[in-house]
């Protein structure tokens, strides 16, 4: 019931700029035919909210704080027992991940390594192969179709102990709601945060009046995102509203 309804607004409204505009269109109709005052309040909100995540910073200023809430884990002389990578459902989060994962199967052979990725996991794994990741290490879970899921599958295959270090590999803006499944789960893991895209090379956009049409992207991944932490954690899926290191 949760994964419904969990995904339910994207599919009735698109991306949050989406449905930012279809709320603007619609109360300014209402409101052009003559509606109460309440309407063209709502309107003048809609076509507010729109202007805000389409041609200001705001989206950058939403991402960072996700971006930069874990830092990546400084690769050491201690070998890690496993490294897990998630996949994911934005252009691009994939091929990120799944780099990472390759390149630290690399510099740590005597790791276990695995992808829970849900219904990506064939064509990822496929991916990883063409990349160089050995077969005979990865181990792939194709069952889950959230974050909560996927930390709950990979507690139940890994059954990892208290004196293991796993890395986790995700998104730098998805990182804090999968950590705080992973802990939920009993899954203590080290975050390896990847694709960082509200980086610091675009704050020189943050600070622009006009910033370049990236903004209204990272509006709706940061959106998505601050509403998924909400959610999970008012439905119990986390301990935390924004896990920390």
């Amino acid at each position: 019931m949760f994964y419904f309804f969990s995904k339910l607004p994207w599919l009735l409204f698109g991306a949050p700029i989406d449905a930012l505009f279809s709320f603007t269109v619609i109360t300014t109709l209402y409101a052009a035919l003559g509606a109460s005052r309440r309407a063209g309040l709502l309107a003048a909100i809609g076509i507010l909210g729109f202007f805000v995540a389409s041609f200001t910073p705001a989206g950058y200023w939403l991402m960072l704080p996700l971006e930069n809430r874990f830092p990546r884990w400084q690769i050491g002389p201690e070998i890690p027992d496993g490294i897990i990578a998630l996949g994911g459902d934005a252009l691009g989060e994939e091929s990120a991940r799944v780099t990472a994962l390759v390149e630290l199967g690399r510099r740590f052979p005597k790791s276990r390594l695995f992808l829970i990725a849900g219904g990506q996991a064939d064509e990822l794994r496929a991916e990883i192969i063409s990349l160089g990741g050995d077969p005979g290490r990865l181990v792939t879970e194709g069952e889950s179709r959230n974050t909560s899921e996927n930390a709950i599958n990979a507690a139940r295959i890994i059954k990892p102990q208290p004196d293991q270090r796993w890395i986790l590999i995700t998104t730098s803006w998805h990182m804090p709601r999968a950590v705080g499944c992973f802990r939920a789960s009993g899954f203590d893991v080290n975050a390896y945060p990847v694709d960082f895209r509200a980086n610091y090379n675009a704050r020189d956009d943050a600070l622009k009046v006009f910033p370049g049409s990236d903004s209204s992207t990272y509006f709706n991944l940061a959106v998505k995102e601050w509403i998924g932490l909400v959610a999970y954690r008012l439905a119990g899926k986390t301990h935390e509203f924004f896990p920390a290191p």
